[in-house]
């Protein structure tokens, strides 16, 4: 069925002890001896005092938020994933159309439930052709009218091959993207396309300023850093912090409320944490739940729920790379991950378990019920070393092998699963050198496949981008090696697939397919808890551990509640 919106006009760690008040006995008991009041005559009845009015959103203030990594770039397409990256960038670009974010709701449930954002309104014309209409008189934040031609201009610009974005894959399904006139991009597709319109939405397909692009700019420097989006961005060290300022022309009348955002690079966990606390940052997650309910006692104030994130944290393999291009060694090292302990080890064990690159809080997963009884996930090893052993024994390895696994230290989540990885691998003699480095040095060894096994995430709810991006064999982040004919056909199946039951059933094959031949190894992803503090209103919670900011225009901070910085 064929649907289309009408857009509406929306659019020091250190913990205090703490105790009840202690009353002298004295005054306590002096207060029960007194004499009785003598009785009151009764007042006459009184109409009950009006009830206040609600309050509405309030403008001003300062929105701060902490970052474990730096960021790497200005360039929203270039490391797109990046999270310190999209939370710097995320405010500054608008999509066509967004995901209908809700405070308090998680919209990774239903990745079909779409809203208008640049454009006011789209429509199916037939089931390859799309038509979207622009909003009218927004501009860029340099005064420049947006038109339909910067949209059809920065999407050949991210899909351009040698510019080798990432996330480039959301819109490879796309044969020819035009603008017919000022204020409409039509879209034609190559095939069918399910998750066609859920990508456009995503937080990584952003739109660039046609007329800074054509100057040749690499979208670098801040004066290169002009968008339709709610903020814009006025200060940026790469290494301490970054100040965004609300965007005065926004094209959503009376939005953003806050004032300023500021983003505090480099903290790792204990420091955010502690601004946290000290409430000198308004958003923090954790990754245990006795962290969140110790911050709960001292800060009872505090909103907080816990999710599951979608970070695919996987092991990630060179195929290209002997001895890995052998699937024996593959499949030895994968029967030999312990998931249930590594749950246990560094989520507390309210994790989740992940089929390879399908997050498990999807339909399209391979039920946990089920998962949990194969070979490799299975909570009972003895089998498992057992044959990983024979294989690495057929495969020339009696004796084991030596390789170094890398990932980068300035991350919350892959360290712990590597180096819970790499004590594993010893019960089959497998010998990991764990190397850890900075993002930047991490990254840039990482996209030129410069590794043997390294751990890594990819932050997606949906299946087709993971897939796409990192096992199609056309893709430009095909980091893994992977030439596949096979493969690519099922990912493409899974994305032209026409209903939600057709593609269940390409991405259960494709899922059984991908555990035979263990081209990347998955792990688990966090549970984690997020945590905002009391005055921040409307907030979205990204439900993962980054503070990704997918509503800026929308939320608020109660000034009265907040305290002076």
């Amino acid at each position: 069925m064929v649907r289309f919106w009408l857009a509406p006009r929306h659019k020091r760690w250190t913990l205090a002890r703490t105790g009840a008040a202690v009353f002298p006995l004295g005054i306590l008991l002096a207060a029960a001896c007194a004499p009785s009041p003598a009785p009151q005559q009764p007042l006459p009845p009184q109409a009950p005092a009006p009830a206040a009015a609600p309050r509405g959103p309030q403008k001003g203030g300062e929105l701060r938020v902490g970052a474990t990594t730096k960021a790497t770039s200005l360039n929203a397409y270039r490391d797109a994933g990046a999270g310190s990256n999209t939370v710097l960038t995320g405010p500054v670009y608008d999509n066509l159309i967004t995901f209908n974010y809700r405070p308090d709701v998680d919209w990774r449930k239903d990745l079909n439930d779409l809203a208008p954002q640049l454009a006011s309104k789209w429509v199916q014309k037939d089931p390859l052709t799309f038509d979207f209409t622009i909003q009218e008189g927004v501009k860029w934040s340099d005064g420049t009218p947006f038109t339909a031609a910067d949209v059809v201009w920065s999407y050949n610009y991210w899909r351009e091959p040698k510019n080798a974005f990432t996330r480039a894959s959301l819109i490879a399904g796309a044969d020819k993207i035009e603008a017919p006139d000022a204020r409409t991009v039509r879209f034609t597709l190559k095939a069918p396309a399910f998750t066609f319109l859920p990508n456009l939405a995503e937080q990584y397909a952003g739109i660039f300023p046609k007329h800074i692009g054509e100057t040749g700019a690499d979208f670098e420097k801040l004066e290169q850093l002009v968008g339709t989006g709610p903020f814009k961005v006025v200060s940026w060290d790469r290494d301490t912090r970054a100040q965004l300022v609300r965007n005065e022309t926004y094209w959503d009348a009376g939005k953003p409320y806050v004032d300023k955002i500021t983003v505090l690079f480099g903290m790792d966990q204990s420091a955010r944490l502690a601004a946290f606390v000290a409430k000198e940052i308004d958003v923090h997650y954790v990754t245990d739940e006795k962290t969140y309910q110790t911050v709960k006692t001292q800060l009872p104030d505090i909103e907080g729920e816990v999710n599951i994130g979608n970070t695919h944290v996987h092991i990630y393999i060179n195929n290209g790379k002997k001895p890995f291009d052998d699937v024996r060694v593959r499949k030895a090292l994968h029967l030999a991950v312990d998931r249930a302990t590594l749950n246990k080890v560094v989520s507390g064990g309210k994790g989740q378990i992940n089929p390879p690159l399908v997050w498990g809080g999807t339909v399209y997963a391979i039920p946990q019920e089920e998962l949990l009884k194969r070979p490799g996930y299975r909570a009972d090893k003895t089998q498992d070393l057992a044959d990983a052993k024979r294989l690495l024994s057929e495969a020339g390895f009696p004796s084991g092998l030596k390789a170094v696994v890398k990932t980068s230290s300035e991350l919350v989540s892959t360290p712990p699963v590597q180096q819970a990885f790499v004590e594993q691998m010893k019960k089959i003699g497998v010998e990991l050198e764990d190397r850890q480095t900075d993002r930047a040095s991490f990254t840039k060894e990482f996209n030129a496949k410069e590794y043997e096994l390294s751990t890594w995430i990819f932050s997606s709810p949906d299946p087709d981008q993971p897939l796409s991006t990192r096992l199609h064999s056309k893709s430009t982040s095909n980091v893994s090696n992977v030439e596949d004919s096979r493969l690519d056909e099922m990912i493409a199946a899974q994305r032209e697939a026409q209903t939600t039951d057709q593609r269940k059933k390409v991405l259960r094959d494709l899922q059984e397919y991908l555990e035979e031949k263990v081209y990347l190894i998955p792990t688990i992803d966090y549970a984690s808890w997020s945590m905002r503090q009391g005055y921040l209103q409307s907030w979205v919670d990204n439900r993962g551990v980054d503070p990704f900011m997918n509503a800026s225009q929308i939320f608020w901070l109660d000034q009265a509640k907040m305290p002076k910085r």
